[in-house]
């Protein structure tokens, strides 16, 4: 049975999802946008039924508890929330895995922050998908744009993402009730506004996330063949075997894009097991 409990990260206090024995190994999911903890939970609930003790919380800026008062929402900032969400959970290792935004923070199933610059030079389409990052900056307009027809914006998102994938009015509303709240809105497109400058997704800006490139830890990267958010030509410069001395197995699956987890779900919560019971 999925319960929510709060996670205290600093000054913020996070919602979150939990499930399963509180002896069994942590399982941390990470949810990007324009998205909530909800589109894992078929996965929540499988394994926790497999003996894993769940958590996916909502990010930063997704409920007034969490926007920040500094309006920080770096990479790095982040990435240090879900530092700080494994402290509040008091565990010593947890299985992370992330989603989008989730993912850049996680270095789990996208290629490395700091090579998407060079995987852009070796994968241009990727400029082409990367058109939305430019326009969700674009202050009032964005901001007019995505509040109509209770966000059909963001659902075509969606829907282009992945092209065989249509999330239902009823997962849609579960969403849009999350991206309604005070400052909510706001707080999502800032994610963008920090991290996905023209100078930063080329790599011409020097950041202390894009410095960084060693992944110490075993990682699979899961990418959907027909990803129209992240290319998949971007796996092929974007994972550098060098920088993850632990191993890294991409996964590709074809007939899938972006939200494969909720196109495949029990295909993806089986490679999540198999992956834990390797390691």
């Amino acid at each position: 049975m999925t319960e929510t409990t709060v996670l205290d990260v600093g000054e913020a206090r996070h919602t979150a999802l939990v499930a399963g024995p509180t002896d069994g190994d942590i399982v941390l999911f990470v949810h990007g946008f324009p998205d909530t903890p909800r589109s894992f939970d078929h996965h929540v609930t499988a394994l926790a039924e497999a003996g894993c003790r769940v958590v996916a919380p909502y990010s930063r800026g997704y409920e007034p508890s969490s926007i920040p008062a500094d309006d920080r929402f770096g990479i790095m900032d982040l990435a240090r929330d879900t530092i700080g969400f494994v402290d509040a959970i008091g565990a010593g290792r947890v299985h992370l895995v992330g989603h989008d935004w989730g993912a850049a923070t996680s270095f789990i199933a996208v290629p490395h922050p700091a090579r998407f610059a060079a995987a852009v030079r070796d994968a241009p389409i990727q400029l082409v998908d990367s058109w939305y990052m430019t326009f969700l900056q674009t202050g009032p307009v964005v901001r007019w744009t995505s509040q109509r027809g209770d966000f059909a914006l963001w659902r075509w998102l969606w829907d282009r993402w992945s092209p065989g994938y249509r999330i239902t009015d009823e997962d849609w509303a579960e969403h849009t009730s999350t991206f309604s709240q005070p400052g909510g809105m706001a707080a999502m497109l800032t994610y963008y506004r920090a991290n996905t400058g023209p100078l930063k997704l080329l790599g011409l800006a020097k950041t202390e996330w894009n410095q960084m490139t060693t992944v110490p830890v075993r990682t699979p990267a899961v990418t959907g063949v027909d990803d129209r958010c992240i290319h998949t030509k971007m796996w092929n410069a974007g994972i550098v075997r060098d920088h993850f001395p632990a191993g890294v197995t991409v996964h590709r699956m074809d007939g899938v894009g972006h939200w494969l987890l909720l196109e495949r779900p029990e295909e993806t919560t089986q490679l999540l097991l198999d992956w834990f019971a390797a390691g």
